[in-house]
């Protein structure tokens, strides 16, 4: 049986799944007992294969499309962002797999999605699988670049998951640019596509499936790459009172600006509802407090519908169709998000926060210090090493000038140590008589007193009587220096023993 080339258009992605397989056996390991206390990970799960799913089912075309390929862009995402993201983090050429790593990984394929969502009845299969393939890698080096280059806060990932997801594919979308010849007129003028953003209602009943249950759960997204308890809890609390504050203003806005009058529009139902979850994420887990909370929501709620209903067209207009309107739910959201997040970063404070966790919440804050401290340390080094040289080149250049600072600096333990400083020392006037006395001054540490000591010693009773007596008491560590100087102990003690005797 002869298989046709339409029926093999999805083999290379067979191949790529291989090229899968052989990179997981040689690089990834289990994580074993690490981060198994990971929260948000089922909630998440949830999120990406029936809330981001179900919400793109409005399209009454396209319905089948927006599941199916949903699905499989997931489970291939999963996949290969768990290398790419790991990649930056290999511990001895091995990628260790834990519970974390997978949230992250469905994380990062919620970043295809949503620009699945702007080229959804836009892209073929094909062009979605590598479009989905190239942005995973991309997105990774941009993950990595905002969290562990710039430390950016931006735990539920509003800058680097949604923002760039929306205008990623907002970029493809502009190449992707779907045109087709006028054929009435004939003149080569182009017309753009029959708009495929038409519901029905069957299909707007099936995309509030979707909405509702990113809704619910999307607390444990912006939770879940949470440090501590704490943490953990304000983000959680943070994102449910945004969403709700969201939903309410949603409605009343809705109603002010629909086409029909006081009617609601079930795509800003569907989308802007859900708005509040984007813009709290980058500061869910900061003091803002519920009420600073609320205001995020309905100033995201506010930017969404506004932008579904005025942006949108004239985005149609230049010829970038945005078909699940990602500009509007994560796009725009998300920057508003990231400036939040400037916000009260630049306003956070020890006192708020604690020392810790005010680490924690503000990575940046760390390398910050620890870059201080290390500065602090080298300059007080430095200073100390200035100080010892100062100090060795100031012994290296004093001189003993006179007998006093002679006999001062034999006192104080000074020693001649080398045959250049006994010269030296000579010839400054101390009173070392020979070449090889100073030597032995030197090496024996003796302390050279002078001439008045000997005699002093004599006067207050030693009594030296002989010239063997000298040279013992000479070595035993008294203080009469030279033969000389023995000599004249002995004759001083001699002339004071007579004199005794006259008496």
């Amino acid at each position: 049986m002869v298989l046709k080339l339409s029926a093999m258009k999805y083999m290379p992605l067979i191949a790529f799944q291989l090229v899968l397989v052989a990179l997981f056996f040689v690089f990834t390991r289990y994580g074993r007992d690490k981060d198994v206390d990971v929260k948000g990970f089922e909630g998440t799960h949830v999120m990406i294969f029936i809330g981001f799913g179900f919400l793109m089912t409005f399209l009454k075309k396209y319905s089948y499309s927006a599941l199916g390929f949903n699905w499989l862009l997931a489970a291939l995402v999963v996949q290969w962002a768990l290398l790419c993201q790991s990649f930056y983090h290999m511990e001895n050429n091995y990628i260790y797999i834990t519970k974390k790593s997978l949230l992250e990984a469905d994380i990062m394929a919620a970043t295809v999605l949503i620009t699945f969502g702007a080229l959804l009845g836009i892209a073929s299969g094909i062009q979605l699988l590598f479009i989905a393939i190239v942005e995973t890698a991309v997105a990774c080096l941009n993950l990595w670049l905002v969290t562990d280059v710039f430390k950016a806060a931006d735990v539920g990932g509003s800058i680097a998951i949604h923002t760039f997801g929306a205008y990623f594919g907002l970029g493809v979308s502009a190449a992707l640019r779907n045109k087709k010849t006028d054929p009435a007129g004939g003149n080569g003028h182009t017309v753009q596509t029959v708009d495929l953003n038409g519901p029905s209602y069957v299909s707007d009943v099936t995309a509030m499936i979707g909405s509702i249950f990113l809704w619910i759960y999307w607390p444990s997204f912006n939770s879940g790459l949470t440090n501590t308890d704490v943490e953990y809890q304000r983000a959680v609390i943070n994102t449910y009172l945004s969403l709700a504050a969201a939903t309410v203003t949603t409605f009343v806005v809705s109603s002010a600006v629909s086409k029909h009058h006081g009617r609601l529009d079930m795509v800003h139902v569907q989308n802007s509802t859900l708005a509040g979850g984007v813009a709290v994420g980058s500061v869910c887990n900061m003091e803002v407090g519920p009420g600073g909370a609320i205001v995020v929501g309905v100033g995201a709620a506010l930017v969404s519908v506004i932008g579904y209903t005025y942006l949108t067209p004239r985005l149609t207009k230049l010829g970038i169709l945005d078909t699940c309107g990602v500009h509007n739910l994560h796009g725009m959201p998300g920057v508003y998000s990231g400036l939040l997040s400037v916000l009260f970063a630049g306003i956070a404070t020890q006192q708020t926060y604690g020392a810790e966790e005010l680490v924690n919440v503000f990575p940046r804050l760390a390398t910050l210090y620890l870059n201080s401290i290390h500065r602090l340390l080298m300059l007080q080094l430095s200073t100390k090493r200035t100080n010892e040289r100062t100090v060795k080149r100031t012994r290296s250049c004093g001189k003993v000038s006179t007998l006093t600072e002679g006999l001062n600096a034999c006192r104080s333990g000074s020693k001649v140590s080398t045959l250049r400083e006994g010269l030296n020392a000579s010839k400054s006037g101390s009173k070392v008589s020979t070449l090889r006395e100073g030597l032995n001054a030197s090496r024996s540490g003796s302390k050279v007193s002078a001439l008045r000591e000997g005699l002093n010693a004599c006067r207050s009773g030693s009594k030296v009587s002989t010239l063997r007596e000298g040279l013992n008491a000479s070595r035993s560590g008294s203080k009469v220096s030279t033969l000389r100087e023995g000599l004249n102990a002995s004759r001083s003690a001699g002339n004071c023993i007579h004199t005794e005797r006259r008496s």
